[in-house]
C-alpha cells in the first residue's frame, strides 16, 4: 500500500517544530517574523520556514504513531510504509534527480548525490497565521512618480503653444527691419510704423490666443482619451487572460533549472506547459484553466501518468 507520507509530514508540522523521517532526514520549523519593503512594496505575512537535516534519522516514534492512527495500521505495518516510501524517495531522486512533496517542497540531488530540500512558499505552517499571504501595495515614492509623469504629459504639452507665439513675434519684428522704406518724416513715419505694428501684434496675439485655447482643449482631450484608451487596453487584458488555475507538476527555487524542465515538458507535447514564478518559487504548470473547478476536473488526467502523480492544483 502506498500511502502520502509527504501529507501528514505537512500535517505534523503545524504541531511541532521537527519532524523526523526514518532513515531519510528531519523536517525542521524555523519561525520568521513579517517582512516589509519599503522600496518595492512588497508584505511578507509572518510564518514557520522549514528546513531538512539528513543527519537526523533516527526513528522518534512521531511520524509513525501519527500514520498509524491515521490509516489503522499497526505500527509495524506503518513502519514498513514508511520505510518503503523513503526507498521511493531515493528511486525518484536517482532516476530523476527530484522528488516532489507538494505544498511542503521538493528534494533534489546537489553535485555531491547529497539530498537538497527546497522549501515551499505557499505554506506557512501555523494555523495562527492561516489566510495571510504575500501582497502588493503602492508605496508614497511609486504614488509620487506616477502623479509626477502624469503631470509632464500635460505640462509639456501646453508648452509647446508658448514657443509658437513667441516664434510669430520674432519673424515679424524682422520683417519690418528688412523691408523699411526711405522715410520722408522720420519721426512720423516711425511712430506710424510703431503704431501699425502693436496694432497687428494685438490683432496676431488675439488670434493665437483663442487658437491656442482650442488647441489646448484638443490636445487635453487627446491626453485624456489616451489614458483612457489605456486604462481600457490594461481592463481588456485583465479580462483576456483568464487562466489562473495551473496544474503543478514541479516547483524548483531556481529559474535555470524551471527553464530546462518546461523546455522537457513541452517537447513531450504539452503546449500549454507555462512557468509561473510565485513567491520566491518557479514552478512548472503543465496545464492552466480558468476555474478551479475545470482544473480539479483535469487534473485527474494527469495523476493517471506515474511522473505527474504528485501534481497539484495552484492559483497564479
Amino acid at each position: 500500500m502506498m500511502v502520502n507520507v509527504e501529507k501528514y509530514i505537512n500535517e505534523l508540522l503545524y504541531q511541532y517544530d521537527c519532524v523526523i523521517v526514518p532513515d531519510l532526514g528531519g523536517f525542521v520549523a524555523i519561525r520568521k517574523n513579517a517582512q516589509i519593503n519599503k522600496e518595492t512594496g512588497v508584505f511578507n505575512p509572518p510564518c514557520r520556514e522549514i528546513g531538512f537535516n539528513s543527519s537526523l534519522s533516527h526513528n522518534d516514534g512521531l511520524l509513525i504513531d501519527y500514520v498509524s492512527s491515521k490509516i489503522n495500521y499497526t505500527y509495524k505495518q506503518t513502519s514498513d510504509i514508511v520505510f518503503n516510501w523513503v526507498l521511493h524517495v531515493k528511486e525518484e531522486l536517482k532516476d530523476n534527480g527530484l522528488f516532489n512533496l507538494g505544498d511542503l517542497g521538493e528534494f533534489t540531488f546537489d553535485v555531491g548525490k547529497n539530498i537538497i530540500f527546497h522549501p515551499g512558499s505557499e505554506n506557512l505552517f501555523s494555523a495562527q497565521y492561516f489566510g495571510l499571504s504575500t501582497f502588493n501595495f503602492e508605496t508614497l515614492k511609486q504614488q509620487k512618480e506616477r502623479e509626477n509623469s502624469t503631470r509632464n504629459i500635460i505640462f509639456r504639452t501646453l508648452n509647446s503653444d508658448s514657443f509658437k507665439q513667441t516664434s510669430v513675434a520674432a519673424m515679424l519684428l524682422l520683417g519690418f527691419l528688412f523691408v523699411t522704406p526711405k522715410l520722408n518724416n522720420p519721426n512720423q513715419e516711425y511712430a506710424n510704423m510703431v503704431n501699425t505694428l502693436i496694432v497687428k501684434q494685438d490683432n496676431i496675439n488675439n488670434e493665437l490666443n483663442t487658437n491656442i485655447s482650442s488647441l489646448k482643449a484638443e490636445e487635453l482631450n487627446e491626453v485624456k482619451v489616451k489614458k483612457e484608451t489605456e486604462i481600457s487596453n490594461s481592463s481588456t487584458t485583465e479580462i483576456e487572460t483568464p487562466k489562473h488555475f495551473g496544474i503543478i507538476i514541479a516547483s524548483h527555487k531556481y529559474k535555470g533549472t524551471a527553464k530546462k524542465h518546461l523546455k522537457e515538458i513541452k517537447a513531450k507535447g504539452f503546449d500549454n506547459a507555462q512557468l509561473i514564478h510565485k513567491s520566491g518559487r518557479y514552478r512548472v504548470a503543465i496545464d492552466a484553466f480558468a476555474t478551479k473547478q475545470e482544473a480539479q476536473e483535469n487534473i485527474a488526467n494527469y495523476k493517471k501518468q506515474k511522473q505527474y502523480k504528485d501534481a497539484w492544483i495552484s492559483f497564479f
